[in-house]
């Protein structure tokens, strides 16, 4: 588990298939805190640390994976969100955040307003039930709570310090998005849809 609070940012330094797996490279400040087994979410993805060499780490992403998320789009030079996971001694800033992506998103809309970043998200229309206004959800492992909802799409606000030290940053109209829905909206769906 993880909380959607970013606390750093890698750089993507080596992209190769090997059979039907995707393996990368991630190059990050902070490395040595980590050890082969480990978890660690990568753009809201969970990945298991499979290799380690000084500042570099190594994660492996099978079909499913490459499928529902955007890591085949992934290329060297790339940044990515990197949050470690959450353990018992952590603060829950965040919301609970599984690194399991539901599916991918796209960016539709960006707008600085004032000291804000505005950004409108459109998603299949299957996901709808899982979005509320004043909701969370989770954008490429950012925990964001969700300002305005219509029909498919929903707006987040960002602040300046989010803004400046994610990959939100980088963001454009029509990029891929990882989107990971709250989990207690679809924990709650699916136990009302059993009791129907």
């Amino acid at each position: 588990m993880f909380t959607g609070i970013i606390q750093s940012i890698a750089t993507i330094s080596k992209r190769e298939i090997r059979d039907t797996l995707l393996v990368i490279e991630i190059d990050l400040d902070g490395a040595e805190e980590y050890e082969v087994g480990d978890s660690i979410s990568l753009n809201g993805i969970c990945s298991t640390v499979t290799a380690k060499a000084s500042h570099i780490l190594t994660v492996e992403y099978m079909k499913e994976t490459q499928d529902i998320t955007t890591v085949m789009d992934w290329k060297v030079g790339n940044a990515v969100n990197v949050e470690s996971p959450l353990t018992l001694q952590a603060k829950l800033s965040g919301g609970l955040v599984s690194g399991h992506v539901d599916v991918v998103g796209e960016i539709h809309a960006v707008k600085h307003v004032a000291s804000q970043y505005i950004i409108t998200v459109k998603y299949p229309i299957e996901y709808a039930q899982y979005v509320v206004p004043k909701g969370s959800v989770t954008l490429d492992g950012i925990n964001l709570t969700i300002v305005d909802v219509v029909e498919k799409m929903c707006t987040v606000h960002i602040i300046p310090h989010t803004w400046e030290y994610t990959t939100l940053a980088q963001a454009s109209v029509g990029d891929s998005i990882n989107i990971e829905f709250d989990y207690f909206a679809k924990l709650v769906t699916q136990l009302m849809d059993r009791r129907r």
